[in-house]
């Protein structure tokens, strides 16, 4: 697209070439790590510690957040997945089948995200059901931080391992 015009040659446009792509996603996974349901990860060290001030704030920061996600709730949800589902088949078919680079790396850092969103959606609603508190709502916080940095890495790794792919695919093509 860009290939052929004075920025495009002084640029390279291509997302898996482009150490900015890299730079993105790690900082975007890193910033999903950090914060679990508006909880951010030293307030949860805290609490596992025994601070009482830490086990208020995560009471509080849950409590805001899972309201916030109790209210996308019926047709305002089913929306959203549909909307969801059909961008990211667009982009993944657009991506694989016609083979677009750009197409590729969006999918790999929304595809991950949407089912992070999903996890968070049934850990909000869970705690909600079962009106979780203080310790027992820190363990599950501290559960979803561990299942969030488990999921993360191995996106990281397969992302730079299909962009090593495709750069090599495409040298010697």
């Amino acid at each position: 697209m860009f290939e052929n015009t004075l920025l495009g040659r002084l640029i390279e446009f291509d997302p898996f070439t482009n150490i900015w792509f890299y730079i993105t996603l790690y900082t975007y996974w890193s910033y999903m790590s950090f914060r679990i349901l508006g909880v951010d990860h030293y307030t949860l060290h805290q609490a596992k510690q025994g601070n009482l001030e830490a086990l208020y704030k995560i009471e509080v920061l849950s409590d805001f957040y899972c309201g916030s996600i109790k209210n996308v709730e019926g047709s305002r949800l089913v929306r959203m997945v549909a909307i969801t589902s059909f961008v990211m088949g667009v982009l993944l078919t657009y991506g694989f089948y016609y083979q677009s680079h750009l197409s590729q790396a969006i999918s790999f850092f929304f595809f991950p995200w949407a089912g992070l969103h999903a996890l968070s959606h049934v850990t909000a609603r869970k705690i909600l059901e079962q009106k979780l508190k203080g310790v027992a709502l820190a363990l599950i916080l501290r559960r979803q931080l561990l299942i969030t940095r488990l999921f993360s890495l191995p996106i990281l790794v397969f992302s730079a391992l299909w962009g090593f792919v495709q750069i090599v695919k495409g040298y010697y093509s």
